[in-house]
């Protein structure tokens, strides 16, 4: 389980670092063509993404895993 976790770990940490994109763009006040393709989804949509983004990464971790170990 520990690769599995540790993907999830790799894909919550990007997730964050999307975040914090967003966030320092929104400090700058400007409008990058993604954060505004982003925003249509709301905050249910962006979260739903950042979870779907996490468990995608769990299960390829978790597949690896299952797959190398003896």
């Amino acid at each position: 389980m520990a690769p599995a976790f540790g993907a999830a770990a790799l894909g919550a940490s990007l997730v964050v670092i999307f975040g914090a994109y967003a966030l320092v763009t929104g400090v700058l006040d400007t409008g990058p063509d993604l954060l505004q393709n982003v925003g249509k989804y709301g905050f249910l949509g962006v979260a739903a993404g950042g979870l779907a983004v996490t468990l995608l990464f769990f299960v390829v971790g978790l597949i690896i895993g299952k797959t190398t170990t003896r």
